[in-house]
C-alpha cells in the first residue's frame, strides 16, 4: 500500500481503525468503475459514488422508502393471497382434468366392451 493511502486512511477518524487489516498486505482488493474512481475498498470503505439515498437515481428504491410499513405489509399479504388462490385454481383444474379423463376412459372402456 502506498504511504500516501496509509497517511490518508489513518488521519480518517472512522476508517483508521480498519487500517491494520489491509495495512501489511501486498495486495488488496480495490473495485474501480471505467474512470478509475474508486467504488469500493471492500474491507475498508464504500465509495461515495456507489452508496445509495433518497436522492438517488434508482425511482423503486425511493418510492419503496416513501410507502409507509403497514401498506408494504398488506401488499405482501395480498401477494401471499394470490399465490394461494393460484395454487388452489391450480389444484382444482387438476382435480377436474383428472375427473374428466377417468370419464373419458371409462367411456372408451364401456364402448370397447360392447363392440367386442
Amino acid at each position: 500500500m502506498t504511504t500516501e493511502c496509509v497517511v490518508f486512511l489513518q488521519k480518517d477518524s472512522h476508517l483508521r481503525h480498519y487500517l491494520p487489516i489491509i495495512r501489511d498486505k501486498p495486495v488488496y482488493p480495490v473495485i474501480y468503475d471505467r474512470n478509475r474512481v474508486v467504488l469500493s475498498m471492500p474491507p475498508i470503505i464504500n465509495g461515495m459514488c456507489s452508496s445509495r439515498s433518497v436522492l438517488s437515481p434508482c425511482i423503486f428504491g425511493y418510492l419503496l422508502f416513501l410507502i409507509p410499513s403497514y401498506v408494504k405489509l398488506f401488499i405482501c399479504f395480498l401477494i401471499i393471497y394470490l399465490f394461494i388462490i393460484l395454487f388452489i385454481l391450480f389444484i382444482y383444474l387438476l382435480i377436474v382434468s383428472f375427473i374428466y379423463l377417468l370419464i373419458i376412459l371409462f367411456i372408451y372402456l364401456l364402448i370397447i366392451l360392447f363392440i367386442v
